[in-house]
């Protein structure tokens, strides 16, 4: 919706330019005087149109703004929000994500899903909620959401390994046509997508090397990785190996838009006491 805003100030603005421009001196309304009447009549009729044609400019760039706002808000516009019940977990404790639904346009909106995959160092556990959840496709059917409505699912997991769980969640089909915002396309700067994660620390025995593969989302560009919040120096990869205890975390672009891009929740690698 915000960019649709920003497409209509800026239609709204050209015709007001376009409205507000002087008349230049071959279009004086002065009487006709004998001596060139006819040329007199010329500029006259050519003011006239052109004073015609800028009252219209003035009452669309009044008219028209206000018909395409109306449109506007009469559209759908699906937003989507996900939030974990903790920041951290270890091994074997259950965590609640919470995936939500707002419908901000002025429609309603039928045949609404959502896909939300449980996590793959997760275990499904349960659900509640709006609608049904498949937890073996992740598929959330939400069905209708009515204007300034929400609807709401909680999906419970056991954590089943070190790392991060990230949950993602996005919209993959409903009515009508949404302003700012395509179903199923996998656009991570979309409101139609939201995530959220949580941090399970990585456990090494006092008297073990520490060798652990952190990954980071592949098609991205510009990889840097970040041990407690500084840059590793040489670390502009995809993967990184995590050889001490810390908390480690990495940005990057995207490959199309150049949006930055970072994981939520750091890798927390620690060393147990003998």
């Amino acid at each position: 919706m915000n960019l649709f805003l920003c497409r209509l100030t800026q239609f709204n603005s050209m015709l007001h330019g376009m409205a507000s421009r002087k008349i230049g001196k071959s279009g004086s309304a002065s009487p006709p005087r004998p001596i060139d009447r006819q040329v007199v009549l010329s500029n006259y009729f050519t003011t006239n149109l052109i004073r015609i044609m800028r009252s219209a400019l003035q009452r669309m760039a009044l008219v028209v703004p206000l018909l395409l706002l109306a449109f506007a808000m009469q559209a759908q516009d699906l937003s989507v929000a996900v939030r974990s019940s903790v920041t951290s977990a270890v091994v074997g404790t259950d965590v609640t994500f919470t995936i939500v639904v707002h419908n901000d346009g002025g429609l309603a909106v039928s045949g609404v899903t959502v896909a939300s995959a449980v996590p793959t160092n997760a275990t499904y556990v349960s659900d509640n909620g709006a609608g049904s959840y498949v937890s073996g496709t992740g598929l959330w059917t939400v069905g209708n959401i009515a204007t300034g409505d929400s609807a709401k699912l909680n999906v419970t997991v056991k954590v089943a390994s070190e790392g991060v769980v990230f949950s993602q969640a996005e919209v993959t089909a409903s009515s009508g046509i949404d302003p700012d915002s395509t179903p199923n396309n996998g656009s991570v700067i979309e409101d139609d997508w939201s995530s959220a994660c949580v941090t399970s620390p990585a456990h090494y025995n006092c008297r073990d090397d520490i060798n652990m593969l952190a990954t980071a989302a592949s098609g991205y560009t510009n990889y840097q990785w970040y041990r407690n919040g500084s840059a590793i120096t040489g670390a502009v990869q995809d993967t990184y190996r995590i050889k001490n205890v810390g908390d480690y975390t990495f940005t990057a672009s995207t490959a199309t838009t150049l949006c930055p891009a970072s994981l939520c929740c750091p890798i927390s690698v620690v060393r147990d006491s003998c």
